[in-house]
């Protein structure tokens, strides 16, 4: 899966770029069309970074910046296709819409991170409060006393996520 869609990335510039070498020459395709081809391509090397990330929480984030400039080159695309800029309407369609394919499978990606992040957490918060209450069932002789004791394991299960 992981070289599949790097490999869609990496085509996905290249055809940007074809579609950048023949736009019709005016000041707005001039304009967008280094825009356009630093965004589609910071997508593929961004994912590329993301291969490489230290931890989950940077893998999310790496995956993040490939959405943002996904999306980026999407409006620049639809840009270009309004103001019938490019020569051929169809190839500008074709990648607009293989864009919003790349952002579907990026988003879910990060939806998928992010709520596993979440659980995760819950999870270790609820063993938490758990491993509190046994313990303070088998040390009667609680440091704090067992008014301490029970205060804490009821502020440690209302503050679950």
């Amino acid at each position: 899966m992981r070289i599949k869609l790097e490999d869609r990335l990496i085509d996905f510039s290249v055809k940007i770029n074809t579609l950048i070498l023949r736009l019709k020459n005016c000041l707005l395709a001039n304009n967008l069309s280094k825009q356009i081809i630093r965004s589609s391509t910071s997508a593929a090397l961004n994912y590329g970074e993301a291969q490489g990330a230290e931890s989950r929480n940077d893998f999310i984030h790496k995956n993040s910046i490939v959405l943002k400039e996904l999306r980026e080159t999407e409006i620049c695309l639809k840009i270009l296709l309004r103001s019938q800029s490019a020569k051929y309407p169809s190839e500008a369609e074709d990648l607009i819409n293989e864009n919003r394919q790349l952002i579907a499978i990026f988003q879910k990606t990060i939806n998928t991170l992010k709520s596993r992040n979440k659980w995760h957490l819950s999870i270790y918060h609820f063993v938490y409060c758990i491993l509190n209450i046994v313990y303070c069932i088998l040390q009667p002789s609680y440091p704090f006393g067992p008014e301490t004791c029970g205060s804490g394991i009821i502020q440690c299960i209302t503050n679950l996520p």
